[in-house]
């Protein structure tokens, strides 16, 4: 998160010790980073959506196809490359939704690209792997954790409904701005969502086919996509899983299937309760 802190952290901070949360580690849900202008922008680090990531933490095995693709925009923003549904798309898009780890700064507010409006509304939903976003006064602010705890925390209901949507209740856009303004991560402009890359285009991209390559970067997309690790028990393999576990996302239907009954895919009998 950015440091441009909303009203309750600015005040929590005004009446607390700076170590009063040392000892709730396990509360922690995310780190601070500085905000900054585009013009900083060091020639390893690119700008997509407001946040700002260091290609330089990359993995250099499972990301190495990464590098050179985007190495004419390190020192810029690549927000609106997402658009350009190539191969620069595909690596903005695996960067940005797989490799939280890699951000170092926000863009500072005023300074954040530009993001299409068709891209805002694939961001509908809090609990799926692009999460939510919305859009207040052209501006677009990432909402997921606020539509998965704003009640239980803040006292307020960021309704799912809103999601990939204009903000149109008034108190809601009022509060944003006033407690939550680092959330802004660009402006909308008119456009259609970038293409994704698929499972396959992304295994091409990661492996050849020395099969212990190709092995481990099945291993690698279980775990950044889906959050099951290698030695968990599967039900179909790369595409088709659950993990015998409740809540893991299906890659087939992209619902949980703990049971809920979305499914996964699988035949009947797959053993994960997902009906």
């Amino acid at each position: 998160m950015g440091q441009t802190l909303g009203r309750e952290a600015r005040n929590f901070h005004d009446f607390h010790a700076p170590d009063t949360m040392a000892a709730y580690a396990e509360l922690a849900v995310g780190r601070l980073v500085p905000d900054i202008a585009l013009a900083e922008l060091r020639d390893h680090q690119v700008a997509i959506h407001g946040w700002v990531f260091d290609l330089e933490r990359l993995d250099t095995e499972a990301d190495a196809w990464v590098l050179p693709v985007l190495a004419h925009l390190c020192g810029k923003d690549g927000s609106e490359a997402v658009r350009n549904k190539d191969a620069t798309a595909d690596a903005l898009v695996h960067v940005y939704d797989r490799k939280k780890e890699a951000i170092v700064a926000h863009v500072a507010p005023g300074e954040v690209g530009e993001i299409p409006v068709g891209e805002v509304a694939r961001h509908n939903d809090p609990q799926s792997f692009h999460g939510a976003w919305v859009m207040v006064d052209g501006y677009v602010f990432d909402v997921t954790t606020l539509m998965l705890h704003g009640r239980s925390i803040h006292g307020k209901e960021l309704r799912y409904m809103w999601a990939g949507r204009e903000l149109r209740d008034e108190a809601l856009r009022k509060w944003l701005w006033e407690d939550f303004p680092q959330r802004v991560i660009g402006r909308v402009v008119a456009g259609e969502a970038s293409r994704e890359p698929t499972v396959e285009e992304l295994l091409k991209n990661n492996t050849g086919t020395n099969e212990t390559e190709q092995d481990r970067a099945r291993d690698e997309l279980r775990r950044t996509m889906w959050g099951i690790d290698k030695d968990d028990e599967t039900c179909g393999g790369l595409i088709k899983f659950c993990g015998g576990r409740r809540g893991v996302w299906a890659a087939s239907t992209w619902r949980t299937c703990g049971g809920v009954g979305a499914g996964c895919g699988e035949e009947e009998g797959c053993g994960c309760g997902c009906g």
